[in-house]
């Protein structure tokens, strides 16, 4: 991900699991995508005990997303869960709808594609049932998926949310479009070596205690690996040596730290990069 103008530069990682059994495809939902938003929202404070990151990680599973025989415009459940914040009784659901086929023109030729429309919904209960929830949030993702290449192509228009009539200050969902850019070309050579320096986001994020990430270095000389709290203390060194021009891959075990948010930061030569990392325990 990054700006358009030099996405085709920039490093490559892929975090998508899918599995297909069947007519269908199943795919395992993890918050990466969600996990910014979801800190935003817990930095509100809206309720001391319940914590937004948790409640979506606990849903972190394998869920059928794409059933390819379903009737067209046929809204199926995927994840119905109810649960309290301060004294709203809500639920979050993500439902599913296979529209009808469709064929979309890319940098790689036509393609015919199924497309599904993916849907998080947050319903309120202002009365109990049988009395219908009010709808609060909806998110829309259309997805492509052509044969042979799986998902072409992923749009997610951006969300604003008013939600002052329950006292919630107004908020964004960034909105994200994935599409085929340029040709996929193949490498040769599984060592590379990077031209200036790169470090991965940590897998997983959130952690319990153990995560792992990448980072690759264009020159030898002397690298530093350390970890900090939100304080800017110093929670870990984990490298602090010369290295090799190269990629490594590190094992970070946090179970002496506590839950909170932490800095993981490479230092070679006068390049620094630094991300950000989740431990919940």
């Amino acid at each position: 991900m990054g700006p358009l103008e030099t996405i085709l530069l920039q490093p490559y990682t892929d975090s998508l699991f899918i599995n297909t059994q069947g007519t269908n495809g199943f795919e395992y939902f993890s918050i990466s995508r969600l996990e910014e938003f979801l800190i935003e929202l817990d930095s509100l404070k809206l309720d001391p005990n319940f914590s937004f990151v948790d409640f979506f990680t606990s849903l972190q599973d394998w869920y059928s997303v794409y059933r390819f025989t379903e009737p067209v415009n046929d809204e199926y459940t995927i994840i119905s869960v109810d649960t309290t914040i301060i004294t709203y009784e809500l639920r979050f659901q993500y439902e599913a709808r296979r529209l009808q086929d469709e064929t979309i023109q890319t940098v790689l030729g036509s393609f015919d594609c199924k497309k599904f429309l993916l849907q998080w919904r947050v319903l309120y209960f202002l009365l109990p049932p049988p009395f219908p929830p009010i709808e609060l949030i909806t998110t829309n993702d259309s997805i492509w998926i052509a044969p042979d290449n799986w998902i072409v192509k992923d749009v997610i228009p951006a969300n604003n949310i008013d939600l002052s009539f329950l006292g919630f200050p107004p908020f964004t969902i960034p909105g994200l479009r994935t599409e085929l850019t340029d040709e996929i070309t193949k490498v040769e050579n599984d060592h590379l070596v990077p031209s200036s320096i790169y470090l991965s986001q940590n897998y997983p994020n959130p952690f319990n205690p153990i995560t792992s990430f990448e980072f690759r270095i264009a020159e030898s000389g002397f690298v530093s690996l350390k970890v900090y709290d939100v304080l800017g203390r110093e929670a870990a060194t984990l490298i602090n040596e010369d290295k090799s021009a190269g990629a490594y891959k590190v094992e970070f075990n946090a179970s002496g730290l506590t839950s909170g948010i932490y800095f993981y930061r490479v230092t070679a030569g006068k390049l620094i990069e630094t991300k950000k990392m989740i431990l919940l325990k």
